[in-house]
């Protein structure tokens, strides 16, 4: 077989910076919500819908549909880490 199909190290490692750049948006978001009336529990779906949105927004803008089931697996996990990992923060900030 020649060379790997679905390289996860080097994808992985391309998507962390653009990652962690989407978790702190959508924190920042979820913040700016809170100040406009957004409370409690509202406020951890909130950071869900736009850690999909924006993690979603840019896999497909980066990579375009993908082609195949490892594509599709991937823009399901670059969409839910930003909202999952902005929930977890916000979530253990509050304590």
């Amino acid at each position: 077989m020649q060379g790997d199909p679905f390289p996860i190290g080097a994808i992985v490692q391309g998507l962390a910076v653009p990652l962690s750049f989407l978790i702190g948006l959508v924190l920042s978001l979820v913040e700016f919500s809170k100040k406009v009336g957004a409370k409690g529990p509202l406020c951890l779906i909130l950071a869900m819908v736009f850690g999909l949105l924006l993690g979603g927004g840019y896999y497909l803008a980066a990579f375009g549909v993908p082609a195949n089931i490892a594509g599709w697996f991937l823009l399901v996990v670059v969409a839910l880490v930003p909202g999952l990992a902005a929930s977890g923060v916000y979530d253990f900030a509050k304590r």
